[in-house]
């Protein structure tokens, strides 16, 4: 019959055959069926032939996220009909930037998924359909973000860096030296004192200034951005503790603590002045 292989013989007028061929795998996405009828003589008589064509399932729709603390609960509505599509067998879904390289989560068997993630953060989730034959459909994504778990403790130290943002400041023998004038030298200032360049140290003496001092900015700080790992919550505690040596007069030293979803701290930035001192060690 036309080159094709002959499948079974049957009395009755029906005949079911699995469709379970994988689409991609097959040079043509459908299979042809031949039929002939024979008498009780063995006479065959004409050819019939019909087309059973299969395609791939379609997306999921509808998928949804409802976030609960660190609990994220995914709903997806079943692809949409097609006559040539085959029943659905379950959904894959996985976890990660790309549905590649992504963790696989599980396969459902229905339309939801719960997922418990251990640490606050924004996750980007995949969902796609598998047929009974195998073939998969289109991967369909959303990003949830969540916070970490209740009564979760995630304790972090950070030694200071103090590679950072200065301003009025400088490291000096590993501490931070504030405030400072960095917009001149000891010698830039005394040319410009008085009298400049053209005046003697015995002049400016005698002037009344007598001391070999340069004047400091009024304020000076130092920042350091650090990457939490996770979401930041009301109920999360953040201290800085810092020691300090007081060189000369009466400084004021504060502490401010900021908090950003990016490392640029402009989205949305919270800040506190929450923050425990240590005392200095000494003081002059």
């Amino acid at each position: 019959m036309g080159g094709g292989n002959r499948h079974r013989t049957t009395k009755a007028t029906t005949f079911n055959h699995r469709a379970n061929w994988i689409v991609d795998n097959e040079p043509l996405p459908y299979r042809i069926f031949r039929i002939k009828a024979f008498d009780v003589a063995g006479n065959e008589g004409g050819e019939s032939t019909v087309l059973a064509l299969v395609t791939n399932p379609g997306s999921v729709q509808s998928l949804t996220a409802q976030v609960l603390m660190n609990q994220i609960t995914l709903s997806w509505q079943k692809p949409a009909y097609s006559y040539w599509r085959l029943p659905i067998s379950y959904y894959e879904i996985r976890k990660g930037a790309t549905w590649a390289g992504g963790t696989v989560l599980g396969q459902q068997f229905g339309t939801q998924i719960v997922i418990n993630e251990s640490v606050g953060g924004t996750y980007t989730y995949w969902v796609l359909a598998v047929d009974s034959a195998g073939n998969i459909g289109p991967v369909s994504s959303l990003t949830a973000t969540c916070s970490g778990p209740d009564n979760f403790t995630l304790v972090q130290e950070w030694p200071s860096s103090f590679d950072q943002a200065f301003v009025n400041a400088m490291l000096s023998n590993g501490a931070v030296l504030m405030p400072v004038n960095q917009s001149e030298t000891y010698q830039q200032h005394f040319d410009n004192a008085p009298g400049g360049a053209n005046s003697t140290w015995q002049a400016m003496i005698d002037d009344g200034f007598d001391q070999w001092l340069e004047a400091t900015p009024n304020s000076g700080s130092y920042a350091e951005i650090k990457d939490y790992g996770s979401t930041i919550v009301n109920q999360t505690s953040i201290r800085v503790e810092k020691q300090y040596l007081v060189l000369s007069g009466a400084p004021v030293l504060s502490c401010k603590i900021e908090v950003s979803l990016n490392s640029d701290m402009s989205s949305p930035p919270c800040s506190t002045t929450r923050g425990r001192h240590t005392p200095p060690t000494s003081g002059m």
